[in-house]
């Protein structure tokens, strides 16, 4: 279970100080929480795609679903930043591009 991030400053401090990594349409920011016990949270930022809100969302919605199977539930701050080729992408390559991009940011 994760929890969102919401606040621009969290934004900012996971995406200044963390560690990134890129997989094909995603690019993954990661940062551990001072405290190992505290749950993960999770931010999303998602370019505007063609078909306006509802494929943004479509796309948000399969990352969180992808996280949930990938990242710890614990220690952890994650920013994610898609493109609109997330959503032609495959739900199991989104899911390999998201595990892979978070063990290349030490996360998984």
């Amino acid at each position: 279970m994760t929890i969102s991030l919401r606040t621009s400053g969290d934004f900012a401090r996971v995406l200044r100080m963390g560690k990134t990594s890129r997989c094909n349409c995603i690019k993954l920011s990661a940062s551990a929480r001072a405290q190992k016990i505290d749950p993960t949270r999770l931010g999303l930022a998602v370019r505007v795609a063609p078909g306006g809100a509802v494929e943004r969302n479509r796309i948000k919605r399969r990352l969180r679903a992808c996280c949930r199977q990938v990242l710890p539930s614990s220690g952890w701050d994650v920013v994610i930043r898609a493109d609109d080729a997330a959503l032609r992408r495959p739900f199991a390559g989104l899911s390999e591009d998201v595990a892979r991009a978070a063990a290349a940011s030490g996360v998984a």
